[in-house]
């Protein structure tokens, strides 16, 4: 039970720190490049909170082991693993730790759930008020209604928001009485266009997927940011449309402010999706509108960017996660051996010399240690200790291109631990294992 839970903890971690970099990557262009369209700022930040639900790194497991790139993320993602699991082969694996981290992890979702759930149920079968009739309408009202072009629904009390979009698969508009009545018909037709936006941009479709994403990485600062600016966003990209429809940035600002006065005096039930957000940052978005187009060249090198961060991290994590599992599956299935208990010690085949990194001193070391299974494979090497930091890279590549006969316990081949001190000095020669 214990080697499953850290295994998915490894999974997990290299999946947070995969999705933290892409996050921070595209947060980065977000405020540092700043797109003209709120919409295309969505999809930026969308794009950041979508990698925290899509697992690439167990998805790119699944796969063909892919070759890293050799990028100082290698380095990142090889000790991430190392300090999350534990790397001392021959330790055996204690289910306190990683069973108590995963219950505090399961408390925080179910406590979010909990919260989530008793809302809806207060919100579902709370009472409403009372539902309008045609009749009720005016005449300018209907008119209004028919040309919103989506199913509505209109309420008396203050326990539903003044306006409104319900329902995820099936949305509808919903509006209160008061609110009705006091703002004038163009100002409910800008109110019905801002909402309508919502509903063809799949918003509460999207919300309910970043509320999933913020209830299972409930830990994560970053998350919380990230559904904090996307509601924001998603709220500029519908004032943005009813704009674009040529109505008056001003007309449509003065709107907004009176529905949120009535909602302020209203009382504290009242939530209207019109003053969900920072109303100020939204009013001046609005008067300063200007209905330029996007520049083209910034969207290709977003791509590229993105397409190329991705690239790095999914190489990167993958290949560290790969080692993780294979060392994983070698623990769990076999018994690791100490030189001294082994009959015969394992033989180099195949052996290169590392690299003399050029920027260090001209003598230096670097302990490094790994297993070679009964296969004759390297497997997980890790730098113990060195002189410089720098030493530790070139020995554990030589390493991995090393190719071995295994050792022998009672005439079988076993897997076995070697730690080896790897000595450097320019214009010399050293192999891995002497």
């Amino acid at each position: 039970m214990a080697s499953e839970i850290e295994s998915v903890l490894a999974h997990l971690w290299v999946h947070l720190i995969e999705s933290s970099l892409f996050a921070t990557g595209m947060v980065a262009v977000y405020f540092l490049f700043p797109f003209v369209r709120a919409r295309h700022r969505f999809i930026l930040l969308q794009a950041a909170m979508l990698k925290f639900v899509v697992p690439t790194s167990l998805i790119v497991g699944l796969l063909p082991r892919l070759e890293s790139i050799g990028t100082p993320l290698d380095s990142l993602f090889v000790s991430a693993i190392s300090g999350s699991a534990g790397m001392a082969p021959s330790a055996s694996i204690t289910p306190s730790g990683p069973f108590w981290i995963a219950c505090v992890w399961m408390a925080g979702i179910l406590a979010l759930f909990g919260f989530a759930a008793s809302a809806w149920i207060r919100k579902t079968y709370s009472k409403v008020g009372d539902k309008w009739t045609d009749e009720e309408c005016s005449a300018s009202h209907r008119e209004l209604f028919k040309q919103a072009g989506c199913p509505l629904e209109w309420v008396d009390g203050p326990e539903f928001p003044s306006i409104g979009v319900r329902g995820v698969f099936r949305p509808k508009i919903v509006i209160n009485r008061v609110f009705l009545e006091a703002l004038s018909e163009e100002e409910v037709q800008l109110a019905f266009l801002h909402e309508r936006a919502h509903i063809e941009r799949y918003d509460n479709l999207w919300r309910g997927i970043h509320n999933l994403t913020v209830f299972v990485f409930w830990f994560h600062p970053l998350v919380w940011f990230l559904r904090s600016r996307l509601c924001l966003e998603s709220e500029h990209a519908c004032d943005e449309a009813v704009l674009s429809r040529e109505e008056s940035p001003s007309r449509y600002a003065e709107c907004l402010v009176r529905a949120a006065t009535l909602v302020s005096t209203g009382g504290g039930a009242w939530a209207a999706s019109l003053t969900g957000t920072s109303l100020k940052k939204r009013v001046t978005r609005i008067l300063t509108f200007n209905p330029m187009k996007e520049s083209k060249l910034k969207a290709v090198a977003l791509i590229a960017f993105s397409v190329a961060l991705m690239g790095a991290l999914v190489s990167a994590s993958s290949t560290a996660l790969a080692e993780r599992v294979e060392f994983a599956n070698l623990s769990n299935s076999k018994t690791i051996y100490k030189l001294s208990e082994v009959d015969t010690y394992p033989k180099a085949i195949y052996q290169i010399d590392p690299e003399y990194p050029e920027d260090l001193p001209d003598e230096g070391w670097a302990t490094i240690e790994w297993v070679i299974d009964s296969e004759g494979r390297v497997i997980r090497p890790r730098v113990v200790d060195s002189s410089e930091r720098g030493f530790g890279k070139p020995s554990i590549d030589a390493i991995l291109q090393s190719e071995w006969h295994p050792a022998t316990k009672d005439g079988e081949a076993v897997s076995v631990l070697v730690r080896q001190r790897m000595e450097f000095k320019r214009g010399g020669k050293r192999r891995a294992l002497g």
